[in-house]
């Protein structure tokens, strides 16, 4: 079954309150949306699918930190989660959060205290979901 764009952007709010959930009960503040950081994320894991890779550097040589600045975000710190799930039924959400709690980097991004906003994009392709989630916190002007 094919996601709507209304699922998917219902999925992209519950992965985001999970982060946030989770990060609440670690004593961390919770990550403002920011809808730039959302499309921008949302464009990487289309790019992610439609160029057949997975990683935080893209074909092109980009990390997240390039990818940002060249969309005219500026940045102090900046972080990135990625995540690729295979299956034709619903998403688990949880699934995605362990996923992410697992590996030391991903976690990293997750208990970051100085990460103040987020993005999260997720694209689906062949039965195929990729998340992307920005972490970020401003340059001070």
């Amino acid at each position: 079954m094919i996601p709507t764009k209304a699922q998917i952007a219902a999925l992209e709010q519950q992965v985001t309150q999970a982060v946030n959930q989770w990060r609440i009960s670690k004593g961390k503040p919770k990550l403002k949306p920011n809808i730039r950081l959302q499309q921008l994320a949302r464009r990487y894991s289309q790019d992610m699918a439609q160029r057949h890779f997975f990683a935080h550097q893209d074909p092109d040589g980009r990390n997240v930190g390039e990818r940002l600045l060249a969309a005219g975000l500026s940045h102090r710190y900046a972080g990135e989660n990625l995540a690729k799930m295979i299956t034709n039924a619903a998403v688990d959400v949880q699934e995605v959060l362990c996923g992410w709690l697992t590996s030391s980097s991903h976690r990293q991004n997750l208990e970051n205290k100085s990460f103040t906003e987020t993005g999260l994009g997720v694209f689906y392709h062949q039965g195929t979901y990729y998340f992307t989630q920005i972490f970020f916190h401003k340059a001070k002007p």
